[in-house]
């Protein structure tokens, strides 16, 4: 196992590598003196936080989850986030199901559990923006205490563990994006729900009940979303390689392996044709829209149109996804090296960009976005600045860990959990070459 990690490692160094290396060549084609200020800022923002990290020890935990919660919602009643696009579909679908928990609508919807999720909040405090925001602040601002215990499971110090977590909680990124109806809240605590519950694993404190909240957490994220898979694939891998674990608990994991399995199936065999394996069904649409080089590899209403979703060209949805899978394909193979190219180039670049858009779906269809855009025009810079560092400051981290091999080898730094983080960030970084960033 030590030499996959070692492997995965370096695959994600030169990813991790290439990534600052093309966005802050953007930075410098906007403007030499933004490229300045990064790369001055950027190590001394990361030997500030190194140097905070060693008094993280005094932070209280559910104090930081309590602020994160708080921020969270000041900034979705400020900046009166209102769902639109996909996240006003999530909103509108919650609505419905808590006025006539029609499981119709759970398969209308992109993401079931999350209209589950909001629609609960709906039925119990009302409809209101309010709920909403009160809804995604505390599954979000959660997160930060699970965190912290899987990573203090995973025998990370206590410095380490509450400083990981709180940065996870008061990163600007998060902050903004909290309050919008998105499914990625979900997912987040279905992720960091996982990883707590397989640390319990490590530190020998793992029951049947874990094994049967494993399995349905398993279960849960392929209704949240469809590439849910990229983050089982190290938990499977993780207890195939662990052979003591895989041992000791072979029974217990076999149960949590076994049932989201006899979940989707029972949910296929019940619900038919209404019913995709994926939380999706617009993964081909992912496709398309990943090998178009005219949108970045992002979001295209053309390729909407393209591919007949909509428009006068509308065609059924299985054909619709066809027509996906046949255009995604042309572009790969007529001009492949053009493709490599612009994915490991271009689309990393917008990738690593994208938290910059948290602001804008939170404001996007808000009635006070003219002032807060121009707000963020003014302060744009220095908040651009921040994402980097913190990306550079990531990377610092990633890369000083790894330096460390006769720690991981003499087991002082946790090699199960650089495996379970690695895997993810390599799978994933492999799938967005072809699908939509």
């Amino acid at each position: 196992m030590r030499y996959l990690i070692i492997f995965l490692a370096a695959i994600l160094t030169i990813y991790l590598i290439n990534a600052p290396i093309y966005v802050l060549y953007h930075a410098a084609e906007k403007s030499p003196l933004f490229f300045l200020l990064i790369s001055l800022l950027g190590p001394i923002f990361f030997i500030i936080l190194s140097f905070l990290s060693h008094y993280s020890y005094k932070i209280n935990i559910y104090g930081v989850a309590f602020i994160s919660f708080i921020l969270y919602l000041c900034w979705g009643i400020y900046a009166s986030v209102t769902p639109y696009s996909d996240f006003g579909e999530f909103y509108n679908l919650s609505v419905q199901y808590a006025s006539s928990f029609d499981t119709k609508i759970l398969f209308q919807s992109k993401s079931p559990t999350t209209t589950i999720y909001y629609a609960f909040f709906a039925f119990m405090f009302g409809k209101s923006y309010l709920t909403f925001y009160i809804a995604s602040s505390l599954i979000w601002s959660v997160q930060v205490i699970i965190l912290y215990k899987a990573l203090s499971n995973f025998k990370q110090s206590e410095n380490e563990s509450k400083f990981i977590a709180t940065m996870y909680g008061l990163y600007p990124g998060i902050i903004f994006y909290a309050t919008v109806v998105s499914s990625e809240s979900i997912f987040m605590f279905f992720l960091v729900s996982s990883l707590y519950l397989v640390s319990k694993i490590y530190n020998n404190t793992f029951k049947k009940k874990d094994a049967v909240a494993l399995g349905v957490v398993f279960s849960l994220f392929f209704l949240t979303r469809g590439n849910a898979i990229v983050f089982i694939i190290p938990y499977i891998i993780y207890f195939i390689f662990s052979k003591n674990i895989f041992k000791k608990h072979m029974f217990l994991l076999v149960i949590a392996i076994i049932l989201p399995l006899l979940f989707q199936l029972s949910l296929n065999i019940k619900y038919g044709d209404r019913y995709s394996f994926s939380a999706s069904e617009w993964g081909a649409y992912n496709l398309m829209v990943g090998t178009n080089p005219k949108s970045n590899g992002g979001y295209s209403l053309s390729d909407f149109r393209l591919a007949g979703y909509e428009g006068e060209n509308k065609v059924t949805l299985k054909e619709a996804q066809k027509n996906s899978i046949k255009i995604a394909f042309h572009r790969i193979t007529d001009n492949p090296i053009d493709f490599i190219l612009f994915s490991t180039t271009t689309k990393i670049k917008t990738l690593w960009e994208t938290d910059l858009l948290n602001i804008f779906w939170s404001i996007g269809n808000s009635p006070k976005k003219k002032d807060i855009w121009l707000a963020i025009k003014v302060g744009g810079t220095i908040l651009e600045a921040s994402f980097l560092m913190l990306l550079l400051t990531s990377i610092g981290y990633l890369t000083e860990r790894l330096c460390r091999y006769k720690e991981i080898i003499n087991r002082k730094i946790s090699i199960d959990l650089l495996l379970l983080t690695i895997i993810p960030l390599v799978l994933l970084a492999l799938l967005h070459i072809f699908i939509e960033v």
